[in-house]
């Protein structure tokens, strides 16, 4: 049994939506159903179960915004409904978050910015990122609005000028839609690219990329990723991202190919090349295309990488897989249910399982990241 020094607990459970349970004991139930695959395919594995303390992990956060000027609420939908629960000290929250939060909050008010209420109203939406070396936050603001306006500018230059923020940003979104973001960024303030070391390269992160949230956890991964990888071979990393885990790999690799289709990921990955030394840039190169679109370059690498979204590989990724050269494939799922649907297809295509691994990368959550790591038979 796996169990914390501090029981996690927390005001807004359960009415807030981000927790499925609480208390000393952390293991999610779904983790049995893992165990439960890799016992029956990999009898002889033990599958580690890797944990951190759970208060102040959450380096990134999307908070919705709803209520009236004089009395905002931000924070997370209550389970089942539209209404939103104010968090304003989760303890899961980075302390910085916790900060930017009151000043957002207050300065809310002072300006009688409105919150989006479905139909109508601006903000719709907060999206925090901590930058660790400044202790500062890139703040993506969500506007239901398709131009700033100038009270919008005055709110922002004023929040930035209490510090504390590493950039502000405004995300244009009027359509009704779950979505959060829409297609259109403006920076108003502070600099472009928040700076993040992962593994030995420092990464340019743009608000518009997917960054994990539980940063020390995924660097443990990483480095997994990276002690495990075969040597001096040609290497595909799928949806990559901004490429965090090929960028990486390329040290030790003959050449990397990224493949990802956010367009904005492209910024990131060209923004972060040109730190590195020229030996590296040589030997990566990046996909900005569909994984439809990109399945001829699954043909020839030695290994593959795979860290797809929760609903897990394609069948014609998966078809491509078993029909490549690869000797070796690395799996890191977000998803316990489409990781197990899609390491059984493989086995039976003739790989077979040669290290596991499950993270609690959302503490208090029923949910575990696996990292597999497999070789063709």
């Amino acid at each position: 049994m796996n169990t914390l020094s501090t029981p996690l607990h927390c005001d807004y459970f359960p009415v807030c939506s981000g927790c499925d349970f609480q208390g000393q004991e952390l293991t999610p139930p779904v983790f049995s159903s893992l165990q439960d695959f890799f016992a029956k395919e990999a009898p002889n594995l033990e599958i580690p179960f890797i944990y951190q303390e759970p208060q102040g992990w959450r380096f990134r956060a999307k908070l919705a915004v709803r209520g009236n000027s004089n009395s905002p609420r931000i924070g997370l939908f209550q389970r089942g409904t539209h209404n939103v629960v104010s968090i304003p000290n989760c303890p899961l929250h980075h302390k910085v978050i916790l900060k930017s939060y009151q000043q957002i909050k207050q300065t809310m008010i002072d300006f009688q910015i409105t919150p989006y209420d479905e139909e109508k109203g601006l903000i719709r939406y907060l999206q925090f990122l901590v930058e660790k070396k400044s202790q500062t936050v890139q703040l993506s603001i969500v506007v239901n609005v398709s131009q700033p306006t100038n009270k919008l500018h005055a709110w922002i230059h004023h929040l930035y000028s209490l510090g504390g923020f590493h950039s502000i940003w405004l995300n244009f979104n009027t359509e009704k839609t779950n979505r959060i973001f829409g297609d259109n960024w403006l920076l108003c303030t502070g600099e472009r690219y928040l700076q993040e070391k992962f593994g030995n390269i420092l990464c340019s992160i743009h608000p518009a990329c997917f960054v994990q949230a539980h940063l020390s956890l995924f660097e443990h991964a990483l480095s997994i990723i990276c002690q495990e990888a075969l040597r001096s071979k040609k290497v595909c990393e799928c949806y990559s991202g901004m490429g965090v885990i090929g960028l990486n790999l390329a040290a030790f690799s003959k050449e990397v190919h990224c493949i990802e289709i956010n367009p904005f990921a492209k910024q990131c990955f060209d923004q972060t090349c040109s730190l590195l030394p020229q030996e590296i840039k040589n030997k990566v190169f990046f996909h900005p295309a569909s994984m439809e679109k990109s399945l001829r370059l699954l043909k020839t690498p030695e290994v593959i990488v795979v860290d797809p979204p929760r609903k897990g590989l394609e069948t014609f990724v998966l078809d491509a897989i078993d029909q490549s050269q690869a000797e070796q494939l690395i799996y890191l799922s977000c998803s316990t249910s489409s990781f197990i649907r899609d390491c059984g297809r493989l086995l039976k295509s003739g790989w077979s399982i040669e290290k596991a691994f499950g993270y609690l990368f959302f503490p208090g959550s029923n949910h575990v990241e696996t990292l597999c790591i497999l070789k063709r038979n």
